[in-house]
């Protein structure tokens, strides 16, 4: 199997690079421009030219045969200029869109989804776990879940079930976070703490009691996927993208939201802006979602009641 991803993977490169570089050699062509070495002003024109049917955010890796075909003869890159630069921010400002990010999950979101639940089915007890910690922990999906069943002979990069430790008072649990976007060759792990909510049913750690009371100890222990569950006919089976998100949109959709504006990130989205909105320093936000850039501030939503205690804020502070 990853034989044929990695071949199709290679097929699709090929065919994509054959077509971006017969459309730029048949723009050369229908304009009796010369591609290699192109002058200039053949760069230049080519770049307007895409701006008739691609986005902005699309020219770029139509601009990169010119590049490509200027290396393999060993000519120097036309594309770095400061025109082509110049020229790329203009396009940027007149056919730029801004990014759609999916909405976050919410606290509120999260109970209504769970009174829909039956919580006897174990499947569901992992998709509730699953939920919950993603969004305590502010984890995309790629950290949590495998990408498909079956997928261990492939580097792991999920939770499994030796990552999740409940304290001996049971009013905390610790995420052992082994592989995230930034952590890829194992130099250091993310240790995350979970505290409980009492009578709550958001509790983080009584949502991983359950799901760990279904398991042996010596499971407890073993290399399995953190979000499994036992189906019907005794086999352990594991939640995956595919499965977890397909069940979110269910729910969604059975609480009457669209479940088309939310995604598997909107659990690490929904708890950023949820801990921003609460007071935790931005600092504590940006070490715990482990982003070692200041991106995680597009993540954060900022609600009218935030922008209204704000100005309540400076109204305050003003001395007549």
């Amino acid at each position: 199997m990853q034989q044929f991803r990695r071949a199709t993977y290679a097929e699709t490169t090929k065919r994509t690079y054959s077509s971006m570089k017969t459309a730029y050699l048949r723009f050369c062509l229908y304009f009796s421009r010369t591609p290699v070495p192109a002058d200039r002003m053949t760069v230049l024109l080519y770049r307007v030219f895409l701006t008739r049917s691609l986005s902005a955010t699309s020219i770029p890796g139509y601009m990169n045969i010119i590049r490509l075909l200027h290396l393999e003869v060993g000519l120097p890159n036309p594309l770095e200029t400061w025109e082509q630069k110049a020229l790329h921010k203009g396009i940027l400002r007149l056919k730029g869109t801004p990014t759609k990010q999916k909405l976050p999950i919410t606290p509120d979101i999260l109970r209504r989804m769970h009174s829909h639940m039956d919580m006897s089915e174990p499947f569901l007890v992992a998709f509730w776990a699953a939920c919950i910690i993603a969004f305590f922990c502010f984890l995309r999906k790629s950290t949590m879940l495998p990408e498909t069943r079956g997928s261990g002979s492939r580097k792991q990069t999920y939770l499994s079930l030796h990552d999740a430790k409940i304290s001996p008072d049971k009013d905390s649990a610790m995420i052992t976070v082994r592989h995230t976007k930034t952590i890829q060759f194992g130099q250091r792990v993310l240790k995350l703490p979970l505290a409980r909510v009492p009578d709550s049913v958001l509790c983080p750690v009584k949502a991983l009691e359950h799901l760990l009371s279904q398991y042996s100890e010596e499971l407890q222990h073993s290399n399995a996927p953190l979000f499994s569950y036992v189906d019907r006919s005794g086999v352990l089976k594991s939640l995956t993208y595919k499965s977890f998100v397909k069940t979110l949109k269910y729910y969604l959709d059975k609480c009457g939201y669209d479940s088309g504006a939310y995604s598997g990130h909107s659990f690490r989205r929904g708890g950023c802006s949820y801990a921003f909105d609460i007071g935790i320093p931005p600092l504590l936000i940006k070490l715990r979602g482990d982003w070692r850039s200041n991106a995680y501030e597009r993540y954060v939503t900022v609600y009218d009641a935030m922008h209204e205690k704000l100005a309540q804020s400076l109204s305050a502070g003003i001395v007549n």
